[in-house]
């Protein structure tokens, strides 16, 4: 559901801005918002509430942090998320209006990229996936080497090409990663362990168009595709030391 109103929103945005203008994006955006503050206040809470008073922050913290696997796989959410704000989210639409095509192709570069990766998600959901470390490997490099082939033409329907695999292999990534923090940590920890994940991956996405912006301005954009290609596969060479975690090892336990 994520990817699908990513998908549908940044498709028809080049469409809105060639026909309305820059602002208007911004005006629908402020009436998406107000329409998400209402319907926010629909949303129920689900289970016991938890009594304040005994609820200890510094335990839960302290335990979280003590989870090793869960630094390793935050660390993987920083890399991931910095690639994809570098590019679909970032430069890529730069790079397309810079290399002169208008702002409506960007609607084919959107669909190549959130289709596979929409797909991708959607086979996770229906095909539980064992080794996820594996597969974590192997879509951080693959999704690297297609970042790495991307500037080697500036034909629309190469950039859309590659986009095919990028938004395929990077749409991997993002539920294995969730699934590994809610298999890394015990039930009554899962919340404060999702909070640190968050916040590793709040990281990525804000240094990693300052890196892609300081690689154009300073290099140049195709150099910023090159460095998200090696970017993923620092993550992917990283994926090897991540630690099983407890779930994971109990259910190689069980297939064996």
């Amino acid at each position: 559901m994520t990817v699908v109103s990513q998908f549908i929103s940044m498709a028809i945005s080049g469409k809105i801005v060639e026909w309305f203008g820059w602002e208007m994006p911004f005006l629908i955006g402020t009436v998406m918002a107000l329409i998400g503050l209402i319907l926010s206040f629909r949303i129920k809470e689900i289970g016991d509430k938890v009594n304040l008073i005994d609820f200890k922050y510094m335990s839960q913290l302290k335990y979280v942090l003590g989870i090793k696997p869960l630094w390793g796989i935050s660390a993987l959410s920083l890399a991931g998320h910095g690639i994809l704000f570098m590019t679909i989210f970032g430069f890529t639409p730069v790079y397309v209006s810079k290399i002169g095509f208008s702002e409506s192709v960007f609607f084919w570069v959107v669909t190549s990229f959130f289709i596979p990766h929409a797909a991708a998600s959607l086979l996770l959901a229906y095909f539980p996936v064992r080794k996820q470390k594996q597969l974590l490997l192997l879509s951080f490099i693959l999704s690297g080497l297609f970042h790495l082939l991307l500037p080697l033409s500036n034909s629309i329907l190469w950039i859309c090409f590659m986009h095919i695999f990028i938004g395929f292999w990077l749409g991997f990534i993002f539920p294995l990663l969730l699934a590994m923090v809610i298999q890394s940590c015990q039930e009554a920890y899962r919340t404060t362990a999702m909070g640190f994940y968050q916040s590793f991956y709040a990281i990525g996405i804000f240094t990693g168009p300052m890196l892609a912006g300081f690689i154009a301005d300073h290099i140049g954009f195709y150099e910023v595709f090159l460095a998200t290609g090696l970017l993923a596969f620092a993550a992917a060479f990283l994926s090897l030391f991540i630690p099983s975690s407890r779930m994971e090892r109990k259910a190689e336990r069980i297939s064996s």
